[in-house]
């Protein structure tokens, strides 16, 4: 970007330094074209701004993303550990109550 701004320096520079070698209509000209140039310049930038900026964007999503799936996969080994001690405790549950029931 700073070579960008270095170019955009030199180019101003130099066409002011033509401008003073020629007429007035060619001067105009010229600093249209260096008022276009410019402006492109200026387009081009802040484009490429933009562009770096949906770039870091898309990484923080997809660096957000894998968190996100790892956490769902722990989740879901919880969950599944959990299933597993319900189940151990329903059992648990049934044997002793057939305990009581053949006691009373």
């Amino acid at each position: 970007m700073l070579s960008r701004l270095c170019l955009v320096f030199l180019f101003v520079v130099q066409t002011n330094s033509l401008s003073n070698l020629t007429d007035d209509k060619t001067q105009t000209t010229t600093t249209f074209i260096r008022l276009l140039l410019n402006q492109e310049t200026l387009i081009r930038m802040a484009l490429d701004r933009k562009v770096n900026d949906l770039v870091n964007s898309m990484t923080a999503m997809e660096n957000k993303m894998v968190t996100t799936k790892m956490e769902i996969a722990a989740l879901r080994h919880e969950n599944s550990a959990l299933k597993a001690e319900l189940q151990v405790q329903s059992n648990v549950t049934t044997l002793l109550s057939g305990m009581y029931n053949h006691c009373s």
